[in-house]
């Protein structure tokens, strides 16, 4: 009664005193309305949940892509508006493509580039998600366990999100490397003993990643020897061998190295067969996918010139007056004290030289050693194919008692070696011999055949600088050198002085410095057989490098003497070595005033006969280029 009592009063006065008053009563009546309405506008106004996912695989290989699977989800019971997702193309990476549902609206970089990736959508419906694959490509030239890195991150522009630690989710991948490396070779399908030919290889990385580390072994075939390497790329060892190892750094993926090898192929007694394998090698962690390709194998015809019938002497023989060489010692020789017509023709030496060889010309440098000083001349010489020579040593060197060497080097183009530099050189196919007339009382007269070293490596020597004024020849029988060198020699079949014989012994040291000059002979100890196998020791210091002495009672010193030991019709002979290890060579020339009267009296020389070699001897030469 007293509401409606509050009403009557209120429509008497005024319209908002009834407003007020019909309010009043609603409150009294229902007390929770303001409270209840409250709590209804707010729950009108949402709160939207998003998150992202970003997953991806665990390793990927450099120069390849890779893909990140990303998602985006409302968690909410209503729409998402004005959602964006965003991200950037992952460092050491470069974007390819990326696929986006329906009703999103992308901006990204273009294919192979970098930069930021954006999507855009107006509506994300509730509890619903959107998928997306971004595919990127790994750098080529990243190192193995490098990390790729993406973030991918989501927002929306009305209300703010209740969970924003879900907003952006990093997926992360190891780089790999793998490269396939190609080998390919140009090789000559026939090549020519002692001349130059050329192999050229190219190493290709066909990808995906860069090869680091890469690495080419060529194994030339036996015995031949590699003159000079030129590479694009990376560095080359194996010059004088048959053995190239190039280490070529990191190619590129597309990249190719191209390494030229200029070998000279040795001498061959007969047509072969010359096999040369290359092999690429990565330093990447994963293996090469395609390793058929990464060697490749040439095979080449070694044709030899006619040499004539039969079989060739191997090259590997000792010293030898019997077989051709690139190098010719001994040629004992004495020449007049005035040279040409106007010297003593009964002192003098004919000298000849031979080059054996059919197609290639040589230059031959020659040294003539002063028997009595040591000292050392020289001069060159040069023969065409097939060509012999003959010239007196009264004409080149007059008054001089001595001894020679003639040895192959590399000469101007068109002859054997053809880079003109000096160098020693392998050229087995040298002869000579020096027809001597010594008017030493008695005269005696005698031809000598040069002993000849043969090359036992390539071309040219593998210790020879051009560079520098001299080399250092070694003579071990090693397919860097040359053949060794006599320790030990032989006189034989010493005729008995009681029967007219007068034997002349000579001894030279050939070791030592063909440039500065030569070392006395030094210490030499011998021992003197008869014919009844009795042995009678001797010794001598000598010094000069040549030794002349007759075969008497004088020389050698032994007790008893020699003509006791070798009387009257019989013979004796003796074995003769350097005691400081010296390489010796030596002959005898025997002069006999009965031989037109006696069945057993002969005039003429020979070599010694080697019976032991030195197991290493150096001898050092000049270098410089020949003329002809």
């Amino acid at each position: 009664m007293g509401s409606s009592k509050f009403i009557y009063d209120c429509l008497r006065r005024s319209l908002p005193c009834l407003l007020f008053a019909i309010i009043g009563l609603i409150v009294v009546a229902q007390p929770d309305f303001l409270t209840d309405r409250f709590v209804l506008v707010t729950a009108q106004s949402p709160r939207i949940d998003l998150s992202v996912s970003n997953t991806t695989s665990p390793t990927a290989i450099a120069g390849t892509n890779a893909t990140f699977n990303i998602v985006v989800t409302n968690g909410s019971s209503f729409s998402a508006t004005n959602v964006m997702l965003d991200e950037s193309v992952p460092a050491n990476t470069t974007f390819q493509s990326l696929a986006a549902p329906a009703g999103w609206n992308c901006t990204t970089p273009a294919v192979n580039g970098t930069g930021v990736i954006s999507c855009t959508t107006q509506i994300l419906a509730a509890n619903s998600t959107a998928n997306f694959v971004l595919a990127v490509r790994l750098n080529s030239n990243l190192s193995c366990n490098s990390t790729i890195t993406n973030t991918a991150s989501v927002q929306h522009s009305v209300n703010p999100d209740p969970t924003p630690g879900d907003n952006s989710s990093t997926a992360t991948l190891i780089s790999q490397a793998q490269s396939d490396l190609s080998v390919t070779v140009i090789a000559p399908a026939t090549v020519t003993p002692d001349v130059s030919d050329n192999y050229v290889i190219t190493v290709t990385n066909l990808g995906p990643s860069d090869s680091a580390n890469t690495m080419l072994n060529d194994s030339l075939p036996a015995a031949f020897s590699t003159e000079a390497i030129n590479t694009s790329v990376g560095t080359c060892t194996g010059i004088g061998t048959n053995s190239v190892n190039c280490n070529l750094g990191t190619l590129a993926a597309g990249a190719s190295a191209r390494i030229t090898i200029q070998v000279h192929i040795p001498e061959t007694c007969q047509p072969t067969t010359a096999v040369n394998t290359a092999t690429a090698i990565t330093g990447n962690c994963l293996a090469d996918p395609v390793a058929a390709n990464n060697t490749r194998t040439n095979s080449s015809i070694v044709q030899i010139g006619n040499l004539g019938p039969g079989n060739c002497i191997p090259s590997s023989q000792p010293p030898s007056a019997q077989k051709p060489g690139s190098i010719l010692l001994g040629g004992l020789f004495a020449s007049a004290a005035t040279g040409g017509a106007g010297g003593d023709p009964q002192n003098n030496t004919s000298v000849s030289f031979t080059n054996t060889h059919p197609r290639l010309g040589v230059v031959v440098h020659l040294f003539f050693v002063d028997g009595a000083t040591c000292s050392v001349a020289d001069a060159f010489l040069c023969l065409t194919p097939n060509q012999t020579t003959r010239f007196l040593m009264s004409d080149l060197d007059p008054g001089v008692v001595g001894y020679m060497m003639a040895m192959a080097v590399d000469g101007p183009a068109g002859t054997a070696g053809g880079n003109n530099t000096g160098c020693p050189i392998s050229f087995n196919y040298l002869i000579g011999s020096a027809r001597i007339k010594m008017t030493n009382s008695p005269m005696r007269e005698a031809e000598l055949a040069s002993e000849s070293c043969a090359s036992e490596f390539g071309s040219p020597l593998p210790s020879c600088d051009p560079t520098k004024p001299f080399a250092e020849i070694p003579f071990d029988g090693s397919p860097q050198g040359f053949n060794k060198l006599p320790l030990v020699l032989a006189v034989d079949s010493i005729g008995s002085r009681a029967d007219g014989n007068d034997t002349m012994l000579m001894l030279a040291r050939v070791d030592g410095n063909w440039m500065t000059g030569l070392r006395p002979i030094g210490n030499i100890f011998g021992l003197l057989y008869n014919d009844a196998e009795t042995a009678h020791s001797f010794g001598l210091n000598i010094g000069t490098c040549l030794f002349r002495s007759i075969i008497s009672n004088n020389f050698p010193r032994t007790a008893p003497r020699f003509e006791q030991v070798v009387p009257a019709g019989r013979t004796g002979w003796m074995r003769i070595w350097s005691a400081d290890g010296a390489a010796i060579l030596g002959a005898v020339i025997n002069r006999n005033d009965n031989v037109a009267s006696s069945a057993n009296a002969f005039n003429g020389g020979h070599n010694l006969h080697i019976l032991r070699l030195n197991e290493r001897v150096v001898i050092t030469v000049p270098v410089f280029p020949p003329s002809c």
